[in-house]
């Protein structure tokens, strides 16, 4: 009788750092916190793992990284 070899459906949880842009003339109403704190609920209730979040006030979100240059180089160093 051939055994068979179980599998593990356990799986690693993600972790997740959190980024958002505040425009300088907000619009609708949430400010960058409650925006980030509203994130960060449905992130843990996807099964993620927050472990940091960041903001940035722009005018506008930048067209390559989203955030800043001088907010980007802040992200990476945060990784290490």
């Amino acid at each position: 009788m051939k055994r068979q070899s179980s599998l593990s459906t356990q799986t690693d949880i993600e972790r997740v750092f959190l980024v958002g842009v505040e425009h300088t003339d907000p619009t609708n109403g949430w400010t960058i916190d409650s925006s980030l704190d509203e994130l960060s609920s449905l992130a843990q209730t996807a099964g993620a793992e927050v472990v940091g979040r960041l903001s940035q006030k722009l005018d506008k979100p930048s067209s390559t990284h989203y955030i800043g240059k001088g907010k980007l180089e802040e992200l990476i160093n945060l990784k290490d």
